[in-house]
């Protein structure tokens, strides 16, 4: 009966140190899961921040568009006949594109 005794002790004392470094990697795992989710939060933000800026970037500031919209407004006023034969163009390419998906 002694080595039965014996034998569940140590497999108890193997379960304890099994259980105890089992706690221990879910601790470092749990902490390795943090600073990987911290340093990917960074990194998307700054990913993101970087790409907000260049869309503002891209944007023209308003007194361009003021300025192009004034010379586009001279130029139909200057050639209206040209200004109709553009926007009948693109009515007929809109159109014919849209026959063309039926």
């Amino acid at each position: 009966m002694t080595d039965i005794e014996e034998l569940r002790r140590e497999l108890q004392e193997q379960i304890a140190e099994l259980s105890g470094e089992v706690r221990s990697m879910r601790k470092s795992l749990s902490r390795s899961s943090r600073s990987h989710y911290r340093d990917m939060r960074d990194g998307t933000s700054e990913m993101f921040e970087e790409m907000w800026s260049r869309v503002l970037d891209s944007i023209p500031d308003l007194k361009s568009m003021r300025r192009h919209a004034r010379s586009a407004n001279r130029t139909v006023h200057d050639h209206p006949a040209a200004a109709a034969a553009v926007v009948g163009l693109a009515v007929l390419g809109l159109l014919a594109s849209l026959m063309m998906r039926r």
